[in-house]
């Protein structure tokens, strides 16, 4: 069963639209909501781990390249969460106009 397979395997937007196609649209929306959330409280997990210091090193760049490659990671990391977070609400944002 497909639906089985996406929810083992945690492919939240996958799972809801097989929901939403065999008429279970709360259950669908639940999920997308419940998978947002989650990705939210992600990003802001990501934020508050960033500090300040890595923004006081963007903007003054600072010559150590230790700090830098970190400063650079935690953007890219959130950079990724922001981009999941846009993902799943685009997702949810479609199962609303579409139902």
């Amino acid at each position: 069963d497909a639906l089985t397979l996406c929810q083992e395997h945690d492919i939240a937007d996958a799972s809801a639209y097989l929901l939403e196609r065999m008429g279970n649209v709360s259950s669908a929306l639940q999920l997308i909501l419940q998978t947002l959330e989650g990705r939210m409280m992600g990003l802001k997990r990501t934020i508050r781990g960033m500090g300040v210091d890595v923004f006081r090193h963007q903007h003054h760049r600072s010559g150590n390249p230790t700090r830098k490659n970190e400063s650079s990671e935690m953007i890219s990391k959130q950079e990724r969460e922001v981009d999941g977070v846009n993902r799943i609400l685009v997702v949810a944002l479609d199962l609303c106009e579409r139902n």
